[in-house]
This record gives C-alpha cells, structure tokens and sequence, in this order.
C-alpha cells in the first residue's frame, strides 16, 4: 500500500486524513497504534502496511492530535463524523 503524506496543519487536514484512512479501509479508534496492524498479521492475513508505514501514519496522527487541541475540537466526534460518513 502507498501511504499518502499528509501536512497536517489545520482542522481540514485532518478530516482529510480520516477520510483517507477511511477510504482505504483503515479503520481504527485515533488512540490506537498503526503498528497494531502489524501485530495482528499472520500467514493467513499478511500486514497491509511496513512499520516504517506504520510510523508515518502515527506521526501523522499525532500532529491530528495536536491540531484539534490546538484548535478546540474533539479529534473523536471528528474521527467518528467521518467514518459514519464514509
């Protein structure tokens, strides 16, 4: 999978980013580690993504974090808001 690189600067970006991860099936709660991914594959359902990959997305998590603290906005309602409207 090719990990698109977000700047996350503002409120829009990161609902960019949600949808993004949306899209592509990636689905998670914001608190939890990409690398869970990992941890979870086998034989049988290999990993979508490296842990290098895995390290990009939660850098890019973590700037979401710190972006809607920034701004004042509940970064939960904002990653539930666009899974429901996926």
């Amino acid at each position: 999978m090719t990990i698109q690189q977000f700047t996350i600067e503002s409120v829009q970006d990161v609902k960019d980013f949600f949808q993004w991860l949306a899209n592509n099936d990636m689905l998670l709660h914001p608190d939890d580690d990409f690398n869970d991914i990992i941890d979870l594959a086998d034989d049988e359902n290999p990993a979508c993504i490296t842990s290098e990959q895995a390290d990009q997305l939660n850098d890019m998590m973590n700037k979401c974090f710190d972006v809607c603290e920034e701004e004042g906005v509940e970064i939960y309602a904002l990653a539930y808001e666009t899974v429901v409207t996926k």
